[in-house]
């Protein structure tokens, strides 16, 4: 697991670091940031991937928030915990879908819970399923993909990096053994990578007609008897809540 510290005071590296070195057993790799501008620079560098940011919200140069609005632009998956000396910070992460928020002073114990979490996390979007076009079958990786959508027998798979696949089978087939818990089946024809999802949307005009716009401007329909799951799905994955 690739760990970032981003914080201004040396005093939180330390402590991170030390628990960090002390607590966790699993294989990591620690780098250490002291201003938002140079985390944001990584990742327009291109260099080793990120897994998870301590990533404190208050800052000189260029705070968390914004530091964190950028990176998800440039990548929707890695996982930012805040760091705050106060909860009245924490409605301001819900845009960036940060996995949660430890409070100064900082606790061993909660920052390894929150290591654990992202491990599981981490797992779930390395997870893969077995695909076939005319050249036999391959894998895809579960986290590129936005979304399937099924029509007349067929389902084609939408990737982030814009391109499709077409296979011929039953949407319920390929969820009953989905490997990954951020898919919603929001409705009969859409089956969705919560993680791309950007906002809900009222559709036309009436109130009661709703839809999912995608982090790639697409707007896909929601039916009436699954909105409220929708919403709560939506919600927790805002929130960082889901695995």
């Amino acid at each position: 697991m690739n760990i970032a510290i981003c914080d201004d005071d040396l005093r939180i590296h330390k402590k991170l670091t030390a628990i960090i070195r002390q607590e966790i057993t699993f294989p990591y790799r620690l780098t250490s940031f002291s201003d938002g501008e140079a985390l944001v620079m990584y990742f327009h560098e291109n260099k080793v991937p990120l897994d998870v940011i301590f990533l404190d919200i208050c800052m000189d140069k260029m705070d968390g928030i914004i530091a964190a609005h950028q990176i998800r632009a440039l990548n929707p998956s890695v996982m930012i915990i805040f760091l705050t000396s106060s909860p009245k910070h924490w409605a301001q992460g819900f845009n960036v879908q940060a996995l949660d928020y430890l409070l100064k002073p900082i606790k061993a114990d909660k920052v390894v819970a929150l290591l654990a979490q992202a491990s599981e996390k981490l797992e779930s979007q390395q997870a893969t399923v077995l695909l076939k076009n005319e050249r036999g079958l391959f894998r895809a990786r579960v986290n590129d993909i936005m979304y399937l959508e099924s029509k007349a027998r067929w389902v084609t798979f939408y990737f982030r990096n814009g391109t499709s696949h077409k296979e011929c089978n039953t949407l319920a087939s390929f969820i009953e053994a989905w490997p990954s818990s951020q898919f919603y089946r929001i409705h009969e024809s859409f089956f969705v990578n919560m993680s791309y999802a950007y906002s809900i949307e009222r559709t036309g005009s009436l109130s009661n007609n709703k839809s999912l716009a995608m982090s790639n401007g697409q707007v896909l329909p929601i039916s009436r008897t699954r909105f409220d799951g929708v919403f709560a799905t939506f919600t927790k994955q805002q929130k960082g809540d889901l695995l």
